[in-house]
């Protein structure tokens, strides 16, 4: 862990910066005054402890991902639950790095800006293309400046986990509370479909497009759409997979049931979310999985869960196959959709070097479009951003996916597992500025970085220097 200035000055300084901000967080959300005595007291306290365990900030993070209670709403841009304690960890991460060390240890901005080196090419390629779209279409308009104002808050976000992040014993806790986090979530979900879904599979043959659709976005209650939720799963199902390797290797019993139930409950989940490009994605990862797998035993596990995939896509759900899969020509989302990357296809060709801008895509189509969105993340890429912008991206999800390629069983390897099935997903769906997909890359990064001067964080605990 980063050494830490004692300095009760330099303390004392800062903890006057955190009890400001906590003041201006509290005047901020004042339109809601309990939430706002609770946050107020709750960032605080949080903050404080940040001085001594700057990592503590990581793993409320990770925990609050999927709590998607609105704080504040200015006009498109909301303030999240883990905007807030984001904000700490992004806070937490600029004391490490300025904090007094010695030379050449700890992990700086300046390392953090050189690891991130890729994505943050395509970042400040993006924001250039969206000032020179603000220029040539002589106005500025609030979504595309929300959409930057998100993708700069989940890469900074997810820079300050990646920072914080450094030891083995660090990571496998980090999984640890992302896994909380997303069970608690998935115990409201399924309990939102006990009441909205289960007359839908009795009734299956005579299920309906209204009914469908209500019972798929009646069913993620932390998020509007159950397409995002299920790519937020898909990461949380592979990094669960990563804990539960680290506590059989460590003879973690009790940890390894919680696993067993936490994977349960994500795979649940994702099946009721309806979302069958994650399904796909899903099913692609597994059998990735399983074909890179060294253990012979696993590939029964992983042989199963997609047979498990398979028989529930076909059979189970046969009445929402025969209506939207084998008469797909009357399936409206998925046709229509064709009709969106068509749009996005002629906006890139229109606008081949910077594209329309950061969120402008929304703002071009939105009067012709019945729903102003390419529903392809590489299509908004390249619409947005123009081509330069796709090969940056591009590169730098091949970063990002590389390790489940190289030793899927590592800790990095069985979270680009998760990636790789979220950007299997994204061909029927974009969720660019998504901040579980970025925090995500931040522990494929910080796992592969702690991977290069060891064995593997996930199977070995750091012994920390006794205070």
């Amino acid at each position: 862990m980063l050494e830490q200035a004692n300095h009760p000055q330099t303390n004392r300084r800062l903890l006057a910066y955190y009890a400001l901000g906590a003041v201006a967080l509290g005047v901020l959300i004042s339109a809601l005054p309990p939430l706002a005595v609770m946050w107020t007291v709750g960032g605080t306290a949080l903050a404080v402890a940040s001085l001594r365990m700057p990592v503590l900030a990581v793993y409320s993070v990770l925990f609050a991902l999927p709590f998607r209670v609105t704080l504040v709403a200015a006009g498109p841009v909301d303030l999240r639950p883990v905007d807030v304690v984001g904000l700490i960890a992004v806070l937490a991460a600029l004391w490490v790095s300025v904090s007094a060390r010695p030379e050449g240890e700890g992990f700086s901005w300046r390392d953090a800006v050189r690891e991130w080196r890729p994505f943050l090419a395509f970042f400040v390629w993006g924001v250039l293309a969206t000032g020179v779209s603000w220029v040539r279409l002589g106005q500025i308009d609030a979504e595309s400046v929300a959409e930057v104002l998100r993708l700069s808050t989940s890469f900074a976000i997810a820079i300050a986990v990646s920072m914080l992040i450094t030891s083995r014993a660090e990571l496998v806790k980090a999984l640890t509370f992302l896994g909380f986090g997303a069970a608690i979530t998935c115990v409201m979900s399924l309990s939102e479909f006990r009441e909205l879904g289960l007359g839908l599979l009795a009734t299956s043959r005579e299920v309906t497009a209204a009914t469908f659709w209500a019972v798929k976005f009646g069913s993620s209650p932390m998020f509007r759409d159950p397409n995002n939720y299920a790519s937020y799963l898909l990461i949380v199902l592979f990094a669960a997979c990563a804990r539960w390797y680290a506590a059989i290797s460590r003879q973690e019993r009790w940890t390894s049931i919680w696993c067993i139930i936490t994977i349960g409950l994500v795979g649940a989940v994702l099946v009721v979310t309806f979302s069958r490009s994650a399904w796909i994605g899903a099913c692609v990862a597994l059998a990735l999985l399983y074909v890179k797998s060294p253990v012979a035993s696993w590939r029964y596990y992983i042989l199963a869960g997609i047979a498990f995939t398979a028989i529930v896509m076909i059979t189970f759900f046969r009445g929402i196959f025969d209506t939207f899969i084998l008469r797909i020509t009357e399936d409206f989302s998925a046709v229509a959709r064709i009709e969106l990357m068509r749009a996005g296809f002629v906006s890139t060709i229109k606008n081949p070097v910077f594209g329309l801008g950061l969120g402008n895509f929304a703002v071009t189509w939105k009067d012709v479009l019945w729903n102003p969105s390419t529903h392809n993340l590489f299509l908004k890429v390249s619409s947005e951003t123009g081509v330069p912008g796709l090969i940056l991206f591009i590169a730098a999800l091949i970063r990002l996916v590389s390790p489940a390629f190289g030793k899927p069983v590592a800790t990095s390897g069985l979270i680009a597992l998760g990636i790789l099935a979220v950007v299997v997903q994204s061909i029927a769906v974009e969720y660019l500025s998504a901040k579980h997909f970025w925090i995500a890359a931040a522990l494929v990064l910080a796992a592969a970085r702690l991977e290069a001067f060891g064995p593997d964080p996930a199977f070995h605990e750091e012994q920390e220097a006794a205070p």
